[in-house]
Formats: C-alpha cells, structure tokens, sequence
C-alpha cells in the first residue's frame, strides 16, 4: 500500500509542476505570437439535457436530440430557411414542387446523386418509405400528426414523388418528417419502429453523423464528424463536441474559459450578466412554445379509443386537478409579470395567449380580455372557487365534498428557474386555499411519471402525475404544433386533454384553410376554448438562451432572422460559420483557468473523497482532432 500511495504522490507532483509551466507558458508572449494563426478546428457545445428514446426522432422530445436531428438528417419536404423557416429548396432533398389547383396533390422532385452517410443512394423509395412509417407506426409515434391528412404516397420515379391527401393541409412544405433510410429502418417491424436505437452509426444524409459506438456517450462528450457523403458544400467543422454536463453554471464558467464555443440552453440570467462580456454573445430567441403547469386531464372512466391514455394512475387526485375552477381559480392567482421580471430577468411576456408572439402574423394578445385575459387578481380566483362549490375558510385549505383542494407538483431538479417559479407559485396558490405540494424530481423520473405505460396497452399511457411544471417549443413556421397537441389523442398530448366536439374541429379547419386570415381567425377560436378548458397554465412566453463565443468562430446567422436562434434551426447555421481563434492553452484567460486546475490538483492531493464525487460531473475532454482521444473525466447529469 505504501508504494502505491508513493507512486500516487510521484504522478500528482509531476502535475503540479506542468501545470505552472503552463500558466507560465500561457502567460509569455511567445507562445500567444505562436498560436496565433491557428484557427478552430472543433466546434465544442455544451448542453444539460439528456438524449432521451434513443435518439429515435419518433418518440424523442428533448432539445439536445433534436440538434442531433438537425445536424444528421434532412426534412422531407423540405428543410427550415434561415430567414423565415420557409421551405429551402436550395438547401433541401427536394428541389421543387407542383401543387393541383384543389390543394390535395403534390409532386415533389427529388435532388439527384445524394447518398446515406453509409454511401447507399437516397432515392424515391426513401422518401416513401419515410413517410409511410411514420404513418402507419403502431406504437407511440410523436410524428403522426404530420400525416394525419396523408391519402396515398406514390413513387413515379427514382427522384420523384407523388403526394395525396384526403383533405388540404396546410402543413405540407414545413412537416417534420426525417429522410430515413429504408434499408436501415425498413427492417424494424412497426410496432417497434419507435423503440429502435439508429445509433450507431447513425445514417443520415445531413452533413454530419454519430459514426459508430465509440463517438457515442451520453454521459460524456458525443462526437458527430463530417458526413464524406454529404451532398451540400462542405463547412469547416471538423467535429461537433456534444459535451454533457449534470448542471447550467458548468456551461457557463466554461464558455467564459474558453473550454466551450456554445451552450444549447442557458438561464435568463445570464443575459444581463454577459452583456459587457466581449468574449461571449447570449442569445435570448423567442421560443414557440411557452412554460406552464400542464394538468392530469386523462379521465378515470377511460377515454375514446383513440386516445393515448388509458385511464389515471390511481394515485392521481383527479376530484382537484379534474376540477375545472381549480385550474380557472389559478389561472387568476398568479403574477405572471413578477414571474417575468424576478425569475426570467424580462427575457420573456407574461402568458396571455395560447400562440406565443413569435408567431407575428398569427400572434393575438388577450390581456385585458374579461374571459380569458388572465391577471393578477385574487378576489377573482377565491370567487371562482366559491362559484364551484369550494369551501374556502379563512387561511386555510379550500374543500369540497369533503376533498381538499390540494394537489403535487413535480418540477425538474435540473431547471433552477422552474424550481424558483414553482415556489412563487405554491406561495400564491395558498393566498387562494389551494395547497400545492412541491415535488423536485429529476428529468428522466418527471417523463417517467408522465408517460407511465399503460398496463392494459404497452402503446397507450396510464399518466402518474397531478401536475407539472415545464416548457415546450413547437414547430417554428406556424403555431399548428400548438394545436396539434391539443387534440383529442395527439401523439405529443402530455395532459392528455379531450374536447372532440368543441375543440377539435377548429385546429382541423384551419390546416385545411386555404384563405390566411380565415385560418388565423379559425386557429383565435380554437385558442379561447383551449384558455378557458385550461389544460395549461401559461405563465410566460419566455425566451431559448443560447450562448456562443464572439472569438473561436464567427459568422452566426439567427432563423427566424432577425431575433432567432444562432443554431439548431437547419444545418446550415454550423456549415457557414468561420473559424477563428482556436482554443489552446494560450486564449485569453487561461492563465485564471490553469491556475484552477491547479487549485484542483492540490486538492485532489490532499482529499481523494472530493474528487471521486467531482468524477460524476465533469465532462469528458477530448485532444484536437488528428490526436488519441484521452478521457479525463465522465459527465453526469424538453426545453
């Protein structure tokens, strides 16, 4: 034992001593002079959430597998432009279209010679295949809604297609339907297609891949290299580094050090806090979603059997959540401006609408509404209760038939600021009587409870949850998405809401609407049902906060131009971004980094404890590309 503690000793000394010579190297202006010219090479990302199904794009829902979507697989029809997330046919697999004069036939031609990353060739077959699959899949498919107008789709030849549909929708050029090769999914029977892992490799035709095994680790650091078939211009990324950390404030203090070119999702906080950093740009981009407390709405007497629930986990307290003046009575009891202001620091609006400002040609303010406009107003949600038949005695908790008005709220031990919100908002909640149990769980166990298989149908859930607190974004060229979720048996429903009757029919006019202004007005009147039904509770339209360097590549093109996001919209954004200054030990700023690594390593001398629990958190760090990759750590840990 005492010579392997000695030999322990010998290595941590040797440490320290290159590490000063590397703060004292970093600091000389020689060594700056001499990496000077050296431009990056890797575009290193930082990012907390994990890669959730697999990275199967039919059941996935987290932002972090949605960038591995963009950067491997092409969109079919077509890919999202950077300007207004338009169709792209210049940058898309399909080049051109024609449509008949009734809207319900489309025929798409095909760009010749594109391969799979694997080199077999993209072909019409395809294209048919993809989208065939994600129709007829038989287990939970979160694509479904995008074909649910799908009548017939047809090869005419190897590059041309021919798309039928039972009625016209107005989804058809901006659909979410990954290019998938048929010879590595047509295997998969389909009621297993969204239980299949396509990685690794993982074949695309996007620009770049997850090439095998090895450059796959959801706990450390994932590499995606340049896909050698790639039929578009080639960008000057040698590697995306998908660096995964258990926490935000990591991602952070690394951008600023110079160990990370972009965090995917930061805090509004930082905005303020990085607005005299030159080294660091934070992009706040308007989300299409919104961040509210969705409700428990799958009901106990079973539902439609084309819903995807089938009944409640019994420990559900339906008689509250299911209460429809409980969620109205909230609704009015809480301050969303002070949300905005104290926990978003204005990087957001208060959520008065269903179809968030982003939508500029779609957005409708309700604030002031009498109905709908939902305030800050107390006395409002204390009478709404007493109208429902609660009991509200005076500080104390409101009941009803003997049921008392309280209820659990999960929220993600991952997200800060949703902890924070949900806070203020179990604080106003009792102002009114109704008593919220605040429940901080991690990520994987929220969706865990919230998609709860059903034991009466492996592809149905059996929701185990009264309420949560989280955020979504939809699709970004019209706010369909939105509606879509709420349709009685959507793929995507997570509160599991039904009105068939009073609901339902509008968002379906509406995609079939072929006059923009009576879409619109169809989509205000499907929005004020949806407010007052109150599966959500909006709270705020907040902001996505990217981050990127200003120094180690340059050249970011937001979509939707002017105010989007910096990436992640269509692969393009990373295929036009110049390389700058690349990061090495003599960047501005390493020497305060090399001296914390120092500080590190004295500790980890003096206490082995320390740093064996530090071992769960750190990412993984990879040499430059060209150099055998060495493993300094394991990282631990929807938008």
């Amino acid at each position: 034992m005492a010579r392997r503690r000695t030999h322990r000793t010998v290595l941590m000394l040797l440490a320290l001593f290159a590490l000063v010579g590397a703060t004292t190297a970093a600091s000389g202006e020689g060594a700056q002079d001499e990496d000077a010219s050296e431009l990056s090479t890797d575009w290193r990302l930082g990012y907390d959430q994990k890669f959730d199904a697999q990275l199967n794009p039919f059941l996935a829902q987290l932002s972090s597998s949605y960038f591995v979507f963009t950067e491997t697989y092409d969109l079919l029809p077509y890919n999202w432009g950077l300007a207004d997330a338009g169709p792209d046919p210049d940058h898309s697999l399909v080049t051109s279209h024609e449509v008949s004069e009734d809207g319900l036939e489309y025929i798409f031609h095909l760009r010749e010679g594109v391969k799979w990353s694997d080199g077999e060739d993209f072909t019409a077959d395809d294209y048919v295949f993809s989208y065939e699959a994600v129709k007829n899949a038989k287990s939970a498919n979160v694509l479904a809604g995008y074909v649910t107008s799908m009548e017939s789709i047809e090869k005419i030849d190897d590059y041309t297609v021919r798309y039928t549909l039972k009625r016209p929708d107005a989804r058809v050029l901006s659909a979410f339907v990954p290019a998938l090769p048929e010879h590595i999914w047509g295997d998969v029977p389909l009621d297993e297609l969204s239980r299949f892992a396509p990685c690794c490799p993982m074949v695309g035709t996007g620009p770049y891949e997850i090439a095998s095994d090895e450059d796959f680790d959801p706990k450390g650091t994932t590499v995606l290299t340049p896909n050698e078939y790639f039929w578009g211009e080639p960008g000057k990324i040698e590697r995306i580094l998908m660096i995964k950390y258990g926490e935000k404030e990591g991602q952070l203090r690394d951008i600023q050090l110079n160990s990370l070119d972009a965090v995917l999702s930061g805090s509004s906080g930082w905005v303020p806090e990085l607005a005299q950093d030159p080294g660091v740009k934070a992009w706040a981009a308007p989300t299409p979603g919104f961040t509210s407390i969705a409700f428990n709405l799958c009901p106990p007497e079973g539902v439609d059997p084309d819903n995807t629930c089938t009944g409640p986990s019994e420990s559900v307290n339906t008689k509250v959540v299911q209460d429809l003046a409980i969620r109205q009575a909230l609704q009015w009891a809480i301050d969303r401006q002070d949300l905005v202001d104290t926990i978003f620091f204005g990087q957001a609006t208060p959520g008065n609408g269903f179809i968030s400002p982003y939508y500029k040609r779609y957005f409708q303010s309700f604030e002031g509404d009498p109905d709908i406009g939902y305030t800050f107003d107390p006395a409002r949600a204390k009478q709404i209760l007493a109208e429902g038949g609660w009991a509200c005695p005076p500080d104390g908790v409101c009941t009803k038939d003997g049921e008392p008005a309280r209820f659990e709220l999960l929220v993600r031990g991952e997200n800060q600021e949703d902890q924070n919100a949900a806070r203020k908002i179990v604080a106003w909640a009792a102002e009114i009587g109704i008593q919220i149990d605040l429940a901080v769980i991690s990520e994987d166990a929220l969706l865990a409870r919230n998609y709860a298989e059903s034991p009466e149908d492996k592809n149905k859930y059996e929701p185990d949850y009264d309420a949560f607190l989280w955020g979504w974004g939809g699709d970004l060229p019209s706010p369909d998405f939105n509606f879509e979720v709420t349709l009685c048996g959507s793929s995507w429903s997570d509160t599991f809401y039904c009105n068939p009757e009073e609901y339902d029919p509008l968002p379906g006019e509406a995609l079939r609407s072929l006059d923009f202004q009576e879409r619109v007005d169809l989509m205000h009147q499907a929005e004020r049902i949806v407010l007052r039904d109150s599966p959500y509770l909006i709270l705020v339209h907040d902001a996505l906060i990217y981050l990127t360097r200003t120094d180690t590549w340059t050249g970011y093109v937001p979509s939707p131009e002017p105010d989007g996001a910096p990436f992640s919209t269509s692969w393009l954004q990373l295929q036009i971004i110049e390389p700058g200054q690349a990061a090495s030990s003599s960047y501005a700023g390493a020497p305060i980094a090399l001296t914390g690594l120092l500080l590190f390593v004295v500790a980890a001398f003096l206490t082995s404890r320390w740093r064996r629990k530090r071992e769960n958190s750190g990412p993984l760090e990879l040499a430059p590309a060209g150099t055998d990759r060495a493993i300094a750590g394991t990282g631990a840990s929807r938008s």
